[in-house]
């Protein structure tokens, strides 16, 4: 059902076009009645330019500048009634500052998709918005006038109805911090007769660089192009269990924690603060360190009641996300 108080309101994404957020969050505030458009906050997806983004964000950030001052400039005043700007990487303090000017009266909202900790750029940017949501809960504790909101599942991920294998998958990006982490969860997971599959996908000359320190074990395949959600959540239906390695420098819960959840899945994480949510069940989520990746075999073994688990709280939908990430 349409939510009639995003009936009639205009709003304005930047984003960082990664993991198919722009698509999710502009689907669903069109589902709740909002008119949305969406503006990428980076020149290219490629694997250089988002290297220049972490290497030297001050020289990226200027080049996306020219790029967001050509479109802020064609928009009329008024033309928006919210921004919401995730992540804001690649987004100047100049640029921002441009685009309130050009929208005086649009409430600017922020959705914080990583930590302080891995970005500190962002503390320069805070007066540029009116709210501020992060997923990293720590980060929220510190700065009380910010508002945890978690992440979602997508919908694709709340119709997986199939029962899978008693096995365990993983699906994510190149990391060597993630990449030893697997190397150890592979290692016990074999020692425990325990089945496992793992996808990784690589992003080019910078992940084959950095993959030079990490040890790649025969049950990781590698990808070069990354899948889209669809099928993502169908090979989520293929097993039981899923793992989550989350990065070491975050304390908010990942997307893979909602859409293992969400299609009914059971979850093994990195992350301990899983268990401060409402959807903590110890018979559904297990919780490993990540140094020396330790668990039951019977978790993945055991007999499942239901095909599949119960879903998680609606709260964790897209839509409710999108909602929030607007509401005022």
């Amino acid at each position: 059902m349409i939510q009639a108080s995003l009936i009639g309101r205009r709003v304005l994404i930047l984003h960082p076009a990664f993991f198919g957020i722009d698509v999710a969050l502009t689907e669903a505030l069109n589902s709740l009645g909002a008119t949305v458009e969406s503006w990428s906050t980076r020149p290219s997806n490629s694997v250089t330019a988002k290297a220049m983004l972490r290497l030297a964000p001050s020289v990226a950030e200027r080049t996306i500048a020219r790029t967001l001052q050509q479109r802020i400039s064609a928009i009329d005043v008024d033309n928006f009634d919210t921004v919401v700007i995730v992540k804001s990487e690649g987004v100047s303090v100049a640029a921002l500052e441009s685009l309130r000017r050009r929208l005086p009266n649009a409430a600017f909202h922020a959705y914080f998709w990583d930590s302080v900790r891995n970005h500190q750029r962002v503390l320069a940017k805070l007066h540029c918005f009116d709210r501020v949501l992060s997923f990293d809960p720590a980060d929220c504790a510190e700065r009380p006038d910010w508002i945890y909101r978690p992440l979602f599942a997508a919908e694709c991920y709340w119709r997986v109805e199939s029962r899978g294998s008693k096995s365990v998958y993983s699906l994510g990006s190149f990391h060597p911090e993630r990449m030893r982490v697997l190397s150890r969860f592979v290692e016990m997971a074999k020692v425990d007769g325990i089945e496992s599959a793992h996808d990784m996908l690589f992003r080019g000359w910078v992940d084959r660089i950095r993959s030079t320190v990490a040890r790649i074990g025969p049950r990781v395949r590698i990808m070069r192009t990354a899948i889209p959600a669809e099928e993502a959540a169908r090979r989520f239906g293929e097993h039981s269990v899923i793992l989550d390695v989350h990065h070491p420098g975050q304390t908010g819960l990942t997307l893979r924690t909602f859409e293992a959840l969400a299609s009914g899945r059971k979850l093994i994480t990195t992350n301990p603060t899983v268990r401060d949510h409402d959807f903590f069940n110890p018979e559904r989520i297990f919780v490993i360190d990540r140094h020396a990746p330790k668990m039951d075999p019977d978790f993945v073994r055991e007999p499942r009641a239901g095909v599949p688990l119960a879903r998680l709280p609606k709260f964790y939908s897209v839509q409710s996300w999108a909602a929030d990430l607007v509401s005022r």
